[in-house]
């Protein structure tokens, strides 16, 4: 996808991101935006070759939360989601956000399309080089078609 494809795809989603209030909501140590972090992991994937509903799941991926980041906006619900983003993309949003020990969990399945989710989630936050040894359990097993 070029990047003009990827704006003309994302844009709005990006717009009903800042909707809800990921544009103020802090993430990853409260240095940047849940929206900031949600969009490089959208383009991360987008970068690494990914389908567009892989790439939507990513730019969404933590929007019901997660054990590991609580994001609390009251008007969220699934269905509101797979309008905005599709079935396919929503049920591996909410696969994502409901996993509970959920690096071990994803590194333990079959599910390649959480693994990139995962990879990218962690990749986009490897700022002081703390998750070196998960990304490179994960890249064992993604990214090699």
């Amino acid at each position: 996808m070029t990047d003009d494809e990827y704006r003309e795809m994302f844009i709005p989603l990006v717009d009903y991101l800042k909707d809800i209030g990921c544009d103020k909501q802090k993430h990853s140590g409260g240095s940047r935006s849940l929206l900031h972090h949600l969009v490089a992991v959208s383009i991360l994937l987008s970068e690494r070759g990914c389908s567009d509903d892989l790439c939507k799941a990513g730019l969404f991926h933590s929007i019901y939360g997660t054990e590991y980041y609580n994001f609390d906006a009251e008007k969220i619900t699934r269905e509101e989601i797979k309008k905005q983003i599709g079935e396919k993309s929503e049920s591996l949003v909410y696969e994502f956000c409901s996993m509970t020990n959920r690096v071990d969990t994803i590194l333990n399945s079959d599910n390649i399309e959480l693994k990139q989710i995962e990879f990218c989630n962690l990749l986009g936050q490897n700022t002081h080089g703390q998750y070196g040894e998960t990304l490179s359990k994960l890249s064992e097993f993604i990214f090699t078609k």
